[in-house]
C-alpha cells in the first residue's frame, strides 16, 4: 500500500461502502487490494454500543464505543481515504417519542465526535423521504462550526415510495442546506436509481454542490465484451458528467438482479469508473487546463500580456476580425475604385501585433489599398509595433505613442478598430471610449465592433455562490471588512468558469449599444428587467452576463455558450451574485433587475430582484465596485 492509502493499481476517487468490521485498518487494506482508493464505513461505532444507546438510558458506558485499532490508521488516511455514514436513526430523531429522540441525538453526537476526533474526510447522512429533518439539520449545523465536512445522501428518485413527487430529493436537499445557512462545507451525494429523472431535473443537479455519486451494484452489468458497464447509456452519460466535475464514486453492494446476467467480482467495479473517465472529454481542456471557477476581475489593459503570443495569433477572435475588416473594406471601396482609393484605418485600445496582422491580411484578401495608424499609449506595446514594422511590414504602419483621446489628426479616418478584450471589465468601458473617439471618424465611416449586446441568464450554482461566500468569510476573519459592509463581496461581479451551473432560462437581451452613434450625446446608462419562469423548482444564486459583438454586419464575436464552442474563445462571462439565494417554484414568474450607471470617472452595475420576493439592490451608487474610465 502506497503512502496516503493508495496502492499501485487503485483507481483514484473510487470507493466502496463497507459494513462495520472488527478491524477498520484491515478493511481498508482489503479495499485497496481490490482497486479502491476510498472506503465508507456504514457504522463507525460498535454495533453493540449503538444498540445499547438506543435501547437503554444510562447503560451505554458499559461498552466501549470504539476499539484501539479504530484509531491506528495514519491521519492522512483518515482525512483523505476514509468516510463514514451515520446511523440511520432519523425516524427516531424526528419522531414524537421524546425519549427515543434523545437517545438518537446522543448516538449521533457520539458518532460526530468520533468523526471529528479521527479527522474523517466527510460524514454522510442519509435522509428518508418520508421523515422530516429539522433536528438533524440542527446537529449538522453545530458540527459544521468546526473544520468538518458533511454530505447529504439522497437517491435521485424514491422508487420505494411512489407517492412522493419526482423532485422530492432536490426539495429535501434544498430545504436542508437552507436550514444550514448554505454552509460551504455541506455538499450532496446522489444515489443512482434504476429510473432517472427527466433531463431538466438532472441538469438542475449539475448546478448543485454534488461531490459524491453512489452506485448500487445492482445497476451494473457485463456487456457483450465481458466488460462491466451501467444498465443504460443514459446512466453512463450522467455519471460521466459528474466525474468531469470532480465527483467521487462509491459502490454500494446489494443484491444483483437475477436472470442470465453474469456475476461481477468486487474488483471489477473500479474499472468501470476508469473507463468512464477515459471516454469522457475533460471539462477544462477548452480553457487552458484552468480548473478554478471564480476569478477576480482582470485589469482592463493587462490581459493581452497574460496570454502567450501563440494563443493570440492563433485565436479564432483574430480570424473573425480579419473577416470583418475585409467585409468593411469591400463595402467602402467598390471594385472600380480599388486601384485608386486608399482606406485609412486606425487601430486603438490595446494595439497588439496580431490586430495589425489582421488588417494587412484583410487588405490582401480584399485587394484594397490601406493606410494604417496604430495609436497606443503603452510604451512597451509601441516598441513591439515599431520592431515588427521595421522588420516585417516594410514600414506600412504609422505608430503613434499617445492616447487616442489626445490624437490631433488633421484628417478623419474611414475605419476605427478596437480590440474586444477577454476581460469583461475592459469591455464595459467600450461605449464610453467609442463616444470619445467617434469624432475622428468620417461621415459614413465604420467602427469595429459595430454593435455591443449584453445577455443575462439567471443561474443556479452552489459552487459559484459558495466561493463568493468563502471570500467574505476569509476576509471577515482577517478583519479586512472593518471599514466595509458585510455585503461587500456579494456586490462584485466575477469572471467565472464553471460547468457546475443550471441555466434557469435561455439568455435574454439586456443592454445594446450601436456605433457609430447618430447623436454622440445619447447617454450610455441602461436599465433592464428580465422576467422568466423556471421549468423546474430551483434556487437562483445570481445571474451570468454574456457579451456579443457584431464586428461588422454578420460577423459576430460572442461568449454565448450555444454560439461559442471550445475552439473559438477563451472568454469568460461575468457572475453577479445575490447575497441571499431565492427558491423558485416551477412555472413561477420571477423578475431580476439590472442597471448600468456612470459618472464622469466610472461605470458600475446595480442589480436586484423584484419578484416573486424583493431583494435589496446590490452595489448602490457603486459603493463596492466601479470600473474606472481612465
Amino acid at each position: 500500500m502506497a503512502e496516503g492509502g493508495q496502492g499501485k493499481d487503485t483507481v483514484p476517487g473510487v470507493g466502496l461502502m463497507i459494513e462495520r468490521s472488527n478491524d477498520v485498518e484491515q478493511s481498508f487494506k482489503s479495499a485497496v487490494a481490490e482497486g479502491y482508493s476510498l472506503i465508507c464505513i456504514e457504522s463507525i461505532l460498535k454495533p453493540e454500543y449503538c444498540r445499547i444507546t438506543l435501547e437503554t438510558w444510562d447503560q451505554e458506558d458499559t461498552v466501549a464505543p470504539i476499539s484501539w485499532f479504530d484509531a491506528c490508521l495514519p491521519t492522512k488516511v483518515w482525512v483523505s481515504n476514509v468516510y463514514a455514514l451515520l446511523s440511520l436513526v432519523n425516524g427516531m430523531l424526528e419522531g414524537d417519542n421524546e425519549v427515543m429522540a434523545s437517545r438518537a441525538r446522543k448516538l449521533l453526537r457520539r458518532e460526530l465526535d468520533f468523526a471529528r476526533y479521527a479527522s474523517i474526510g466527510c460524514v454522510f447522512i442519509e435522509l428518508d423521504g418520508s421523515q422530516g429533518f429539522t433536528h438533524m439539520a440542527s446537529l449538522v449545523q453545530g458540527y459544521l462550526t468546526s473544520p468538518a465536512k458533511v454530505a447529504i445522501k439522497v437517491p435521485l428518485l424514491f422508487e420505494s415510495q411512489p407517492l412522493l413527487p419526482d423532485d422530492h430529493a432536490w426539495s429535501m436537499w434544498n430545504q436542508f442546506r437552507n436550514m444550514c445557512g448554505h454552509n460551504h462545507r455541506l455538499s450532496v451525494g446522489l444515489e443512482l436509481t434504476e429510473t432517472l429523472p427527466c433531463r431538466e431535473k438532472m441538469l438542475r443537479w449539475i448546478g448543485e454542490n454534488v461531490k459524491y455519486i453512489f452506485v448500487p451494484t445492482a445497476l451494473c452489468i457485463k456487456n457483450s465484451d465481458g466488460v462491466v458497464d451501467l444498465v443504460s447509456k443514459e446512466h453512463c452519460s450522467w455519471v460521466q458528467s459528474f466525474l468531469q466535475l470532480g465527483a467521487k464514486v462509491f459502490f454500494c453492494e446489494n443484491d444483483q438482479p437475477g436472470g442470465n446476467r453474469p456475476a461481477i467480482a468486487i474488483h471489477e467495479y473500479p474499472k468501470l469508473v476508469e473507463s468512464l473517465k477515459k471516454s469522457a472529454v475533460p471539462v477544462y481542456d477548452a480553457y487552458f487546463g484552468c480548473q478554478r471557477s471564480l476569478f477576480p476581475m482582470l485589469p482592463p489593459k493587462s490581459e493581452g500580456f497574460l496570454l502567450p503570443r501563440s494563443r493570440q495569433t492563433t485565436s479564432e477572435k483574430y480570424k473573425l476580425y480579419t473577416a470583418a475588416i475585409r467585409e468593411a473594406l469591400m463595402t467602402l471601396v467598390s471594385e472600380e475604385e480599388k486601384d485608386t482609393k486608399v482606406v485609412t484605418l486606425v487601430i486603438t485600445r490595446v494595439c497588439h501585433v496580431p490586430m495589425t496582422v489582421c488588417c494587412l491580411e484583410a487588405a490582401k484578401q480584399a485587394q484594397r489599398r490601406i493606410k494604417i495608424f496604430a495609436v497606443e499609449e503603452d510604451a512597451n506595446v509601441t516598441a513591439a509595433l515599431i520592431h515588427y514594422n521595421n522588420q516585417y511590414w516594410n514600414k506600412l504602419l504609422n505608430v503613434l505613442n499617445i492616447n487616442m483621446r489626445d490624437w490631433n489628426s488633421e484628417n478623419k479616418v474611414d475605419i476605427i478598430i478596437c480590440e474586444v478584450l477577454i476581460s469583461p471589465s475592459g469591455n464595459e468601458r467600450l461605449p464610453e471610449f467609442f463616444d470619445e473617439i467617434q469624432q475622428f471618424l468620417k461621415p459614413g465611416g465604420v467602427m469595429i465592433p459595430q454593435k455591443f449586446h449584453t445577455f443575462i441568464v439567471p443561474v443556479s450554482s452552489s459552487t459559484m455562490h459558495k466561493e463568493v461566500g468563502k471570500l467574505r468569510d476569509r476576509h471577515i476573519g482577517e478583519n479586512h471588512l472593518q471599514n466595509d459592509h458585510v455585503r461587500y463581496y456579494f456586490e462584485h461581479p466575477y469572471s467565472v468558469f464553471t460547468k457546475k451551473k443550471y441555466d434557469i432560462c435561455k439568455p435574454k437581451l439586456a443592454f445594446s449599444f450601436d456605433y457609430p452613434k447618430s447623436e454622440a450625446r445619447i447617454p450610455n446608462e441602461r436599465y433592464s428587467a428580465i422576467t422568466f419562469a423556471p421549468e423546474e423548482n430551483c434556487m437562483i444564486n445570481g445571474c451570468l452576463f454574456y457579451s456579443a459583438f457584431s464586428l461588422y454586419e454578420n460577423v459576430f464575436l460572442t461568449s454565448l455558450p450555444e454560439l461559442n464552442t471550445k475552439r473559438k474563445l477563451t472568454w469568460l462571462p461575468m457572475f453577479f451574485p445575490f447575497a441571499e439565494p431565492i427558491t423558485l417554484s416551477k412555472g413561477q414568474s420571477a423578475t431580476v433587475n439590472f442597471w448600468r450607471y456612470r459618472d464622469k470617472d466610472s461605470v458600475w452595475h446595480e442589480w436586484g430582484m423584484s419578484s416573486p420576493s424583493s431583494l435589496p439592490v446590490s452595489n448602490p451608487m457603486g459603493r463596492s465596485y466601479k470600473i474606472k474610465l481612465t
